[in-house]
């Protein structure tokens, strides 16, 4: 997901988009335990995290004195909610873009999971079956009208939009330990799933929408991320051959972005290979989408964040905004996701100051412009770790559990494994449509 445009404003595709078929059914591997993930305290430990990261040593003490600024924070979140279950950007409720309300949905998994489950629920059921460009399986934007969602008939990408979804379905079967949920959703969740592979091309590589051949970095660290999390899911509930089969597409993905994106030379990742199939390497001056873009492999699980590799980017990412941290320093968005990468990377120094930073310019000031809701779940992710951590916890197994993905899963060796053509059939029948509950009416174009 590129945030070309600011989410306070109508951004939109403006190229027409062809028809992609309505694919079938899908697959990957292996049963993931359950995310552990630490309740807020009120009270602090000093701990070294010495032993835990590279990175210098920081005090942790005080850092339980952010719990009403995280309590804050939550309800501030939570009154973005609309009746209908969508998410807004901001408790004014003025705009809906699911891929930023996919990512704020994970800060709220283990704390309110009913409201997720209801956003879950209002997402399958506005999905264009198929679009006005003939997709199947994608979301519009919408605006808020009262009671009602006005669809925007746009959105800024697909892959994006459906890979966050995958990755919010697998944190919530994590984090309630109910598949049934997904298993009665799993047909239309497949949906959701067949906009990446529609979009995947020869090379391994996912494009952004249909009549649009670019493939950006980002999103194709979050298709990964997607199919692989999708196929968890089908795998915990039995759909063995359907998630064999995904993950060799999260894997194909995986390869591309090796193959085609990274340069040994430079030591950089393209943040982007065009339309006529040139490769844009970053200029690490520029914040986004160059420098940004190189953070979300190893937020996003596609290299570890104990590699060389990782440590190099994240070292270039820093000599270049050194300042980052302080919110106020920087015009424009927090970037929280920034924030929740160094947490992936053991860098709690630099998060700390971000969280602090942050709650005195935007959490303590109720939250203004350009304060949204992913800056709000991403404040409430690094929180939570630096809990975890001041409680005497550690990174865990998966460094990258929390918002943003970053699950880092170890290869099966034992797992089934699916050919590279069609997807096996689900086992379960069709679900039935599910029941909106809100009036949808759509805009002219």
């Amino acid at each position: 997901m590129r945030h070309v445009a600011s989410p306070y404003s109508d951004a939109g595709a403006t190229a027409p988009i062809v028809q992609a078929p309505r694919l079938t059914r899908p697959a990957s591997i292996r049963l993931v335990a359950l995310v552990l993930v630490a309740l807020f305290a009120t009270s602090a430990v000093r701990i070294s995290t010495a032993r835990l990261s590279p990175y210098p040593s920081v005090s942790l003490e005080g850092v339980g004195e952010l719990a009403p600024a995280l309590n804050t924070e939550l309800r501030w979140l939570l009154l973005s909610a609309h009746p209908s279950g969508a998410l807004a950007l901001t408790p004014d409720r003025q705009r809906v873009i699911p891929y930023f309300s996919n990512l704020s949905m994970l800060a709220l998994v283990n704390r309110v999971p009913t409201v997720v489950a209801m956003y879950v629920d209002w997402y399958l059921a506005s999905l264009n079956m198929p679009d006005r460009w003939g997709m199947y399986g994608t979301i519009y934007d919408y605006r808020v009208h009262g009671q009602d969602l006005i669809s925007t008939r746009n959105y800024d990408s697909a892959d994006s939009y459906a890979a966050t979804f995958l990755t919010l379905i697998r944190r919530y079967v994590e984090a309630t330990g109910d598949s049934e949920f997904a298993r009665r959703r799993m047909n239309r969740i497949d949906v959701v799933a067949q906009v990446i592979i529609s979009l995947q091309d020869k090379d391994g590589l996912v494009r952004v929408k249909p009549r649009d051949s670019t493939k950006y970095l980002m999103d194709n660290a979050e298709a990964f991320r997607g199919l692989e999390d999708w196929a968890v899911v089908l795998d915990s509930i039995g759909e063995k051959e359907a998630a064999g089969w995904y993950h060799d597409r999260a894997a194909r993905v995986a390869a591309a972005v090796e193959y085609r994106m990274w340069d040994e030379k430079t030591g950089a990742y393209a943040w982007r290979i065009d339309r006529v199939d040139h490769a844009s390497m970053p200029a690490w001056r520029k914040w986004y989408p160059d420098a940004v873009s190189q953070l979300y492999p190893v937020v996003n699980g596609l290299i570890s964040p104990s590699s060389a590799r990782a440590r190099m980017l994240y070292e270039k990412f820093n000599r270049s905004f050194p300042y980052w941290p302080d919110v106020e320093r920087r015009p424009g968005f927090p970037w929280g996701m920034v924030a929740w990468a160094a947490t992936v990377m053991g860098d709690y120094g630099r998060a700390l100051e971000f969280i602090r930073s942050s709650t005195s310019q935007f959490v303590e000031n109720g939250g203004p412009q350009p304060w949204y809701c992913l800056e709000s779940a991403m404040y409430i992710a690094v929180v939570d770790r630096m809990v975890a951590l001041s409680r005497g916890g550690s990174q865990g197994e998966r460094q990258g559990d929390g918002p943003g993905g970053g699950l880092v899963d170890e290869p099966s060796s034992g797992a089934a494994r699916g050919g590279t053509g069609s997807p096996p059939s689900l086992s379960t029948p069709a679900a039935p449509a599910l029941p909106s509950r809100y009036t949808r009416r759509s805009e002219a174009p």
